[in-house]
């Protein structure tokens, strides 16, 4: 099975579409026809993105792909260049663009010394480009390659920082660490092998975060069909706190509201008491007479207010 959150998302993931959008908008500046000019009709949905500003999503892409894919290459001093040039275009990527790289990569699956390269891109910029360092994140998960595997075990061994900056009570270096390791165990479940499930497994019960237990638990369903096999080996393994993520909705790319919206309504079945309460309407409450007596005599003192301005205009 595709990894579900690898290149196949990176055009998803809100961090990777930002860093796309500044760099296409600091190398192509608009020139004036790139300026989308006034109109009244309403834009299609072909236009409407998330590209830069005044610039067509049309545009956006045909750059895009006047720009070639480079080859996954390690060739001599040459080697840095071009692993960079590579991480730099696939994350720039548009949807159509996916499959190509997935041949890419794949068709260096055998090479290690690829595999290491992008190891040390991982360890060298987790803390300072979070962009280039989850890309090289799914580029490891999708070798599928001994090397990548250990390097993502790698990774997912370093602690979660317990000090740094806090912004709205959460740890921010512990935040940007738990969502690349998230990628990780991604990658490893993935893969698929003997030694790389075991880690998945022991993550989905063993690791200190919440957060990154569940991703395990969702990625080693994900990538076992959401099989009742699947399901057993999770349910023996993880805590039992924990058990309320084997039954959560999951929207993949391919599923439509209904079905997601029946999944949700089963999920509440199976855990009636994250239901919320049902919204009490306005004249209901007890308070609601009083407030809606004040809230007309608001509006009428503003409507007088904005009559005596205009019939009784201030002498000059």
């Amino acid at each position: 099975m595709r990894l579900r959150s690898s290149i196949g998302l990176l055009a998803l993931c809100a961090a990777i579409a930002a860093a796309a959008a500044r760099a296409w908008a600091t190398q192509n500046p608009p020139s004036e026809q790139a300026i989308i000019q006034p109109s009244t009709a309403a834009p299609t949905v072909q236009e409407q993105s998330s590209a830069p500003m005044g610039i067509k999503i049309s545009q956006f892409t045909a750059t895009l792909a006047a720009r070639p894919i480079p080859a996954l290459v390690i060739d001599g001093k040459a080697a840095t260049q071009n692993l960079s040039a590579f991480l730099e275009r696939i994350s720039l990527s548009s949807p159509a663009e996916h499959e190509k790289i997935r041949a890419l990569i794949e068709q260096a699956g055998g090479n290690f010394e690829i595999a290491n390269a992008l190891a040390d891109t991982v360890f060298a910029n987790r803390t300072v480009d979070f962009t280039r360092t989850l890309t090289a994140l799914s580029v490891l998960g999708e070798l599928r390659n001994p090397a990548s595997e250990a390097a993502l075990i790698k990774f997912l061994a370093l602690p979660l920082p317990t000090t740094g900056h806090v912004s709205e009570g959460d740890i921010v270096e512990r935040a940007t660490l738990e969502q690349l390791q998230m990628k990780a165990i991604q990658g490893l479940a993935y893969a698929k092998t003997a030694t790389a499930e075991k880690e998945v497994l022991r993550h989905a019960s063993a690791n200190p975060s919440r957060v990154l237990r569940a991703e395990a638990i969702e990625a080693y369903l994900y990538n076992h069909a959401y099989s009742e096999k699947a399901r057993k080996t999770l349910a023996e393994t993880i805590r039992p706190a924990d058990s309320i993520y084997l039954d959560r909705p999951h929207l993949l790319p391919t599923t439509v509201a209904r079905d997601f919206n029946a999944q949700l309504a089963h999920f509440v079945a199976l855990h009636p008491e994250l239901k919320p309460p049902a919204p009490m309407h306005m004249l209901q409450a007890e308070i609601a007479p009083a407030l809606v007596a004040g809230d007309k005599r608001k509006d009428a003192a503003a409507k007088s207010a904005l009559v005596r301005k205009f019939v009784d205009p201030p002498q000059l």
